[in-house]
């Protein structure tokens, strides 16, 4: 970057040099200018294609990933209606006597959707693809267009923006508020939502799996001994 500028500036001053000298009638020191001059742009030109180059290549990501999140979202509805209608066949086959083949197929693949590990898996990154996708253009500076994802400060000031609504919670649990902008339901459950709305964004903007590593968590959870009730009333045990 650097030596584009330098090359830019050392330039301007070239070709400053040589419409003056032209202007004086100094025509062999135009001329040797003029070569100095070519001879110092060509590098910043270079660095120029480059820079180019570079910022198209950052374009071009940044659609990808707004394109393959927005296919995510779609895949996620799409799985989301094949188990609704997995449910909706077993429960119409039920009722009949002759369908004990059609209901097993509808049953076993319905079981295999309802599955500990598989549902988290899916519901966490259904979430994780809807939220962020209805979210996009929060991470859109409106002024610049500036792609804010990989902005210096952005994960923190997101968590921050993520505590302030458990904050708001537990204003609203403690006073029994209802919310202000959906008073039919009460503002705890609202701030709840919030808060998991923006959770499930910056999972997103920050493409975390966090399908896997919930299923996983889950599942390790289950069996911490520091977990078990003897350990929680032990010495130095988990009181909460």
């Amino acid at each position: 970057m650097f030596r584009l500028f330098a090359s830019l500036v050392i330039g301007g001053i070239g070709i400053s040099t040589v419409l003056d000298s032209l202007v004086r009638g100094h025509f062999w020191i135009a001329v040797l200018f003029t070569a100095l001059t070519a001879i110092v742009l060509i590098p910043g030109w270079g660095d120029l294609r480059k820079l180019f180059k570079a910022e198209l290549g950052l374009a071009a990501a940044d659609d990808q990933a707004m394109h393959a999140m927005k296919l995510a979202a779609e895949h996620a509805r799409d799985a989301a209606s094949y188990a609704t209608a997995l449910v909706s066949i077993r429960d119409t086959l039920s009722e009949g006597d002759n369908n004990k083949e059609a209901l097993y197929i509808a049953s076993d693949a319905l079981a295999e959707m309802q599955d500990t590990a598989t549902a988290i898996r899916f519901c966490f990154n259904w979430m994780t693809a809807i939220i962020h996708n209805a979210n996009a253009h929060w991470w859109i500076d409106p002024a610049t267009g500036e792609n804010l994802r990989n902005a210096r400060f952005v994960v923190p000031t997101k968590l921050m923006l993520t505590v302030s609504e458990l904050s708001e919670a537990m204003e609203a649990h403690r006073k029994s508020l209802a919310d202000d902008k959906l008073p039919q339901f009460d503002g705890f459950t609202v701030e709840m939502v919030d808060a998991l709305f923006r959770i499930f964004d910056l999972a997103g903007s920050q493409r975390c799996g966090l399908g896997d590593a919930a299923s996983a968590k889950l599942a390790y959870n289950a069996t911490r001994a520091d977990h078990t009730n003897a350990a929680r009333l032990g010495t130095h045990g988990k009181a909460y």
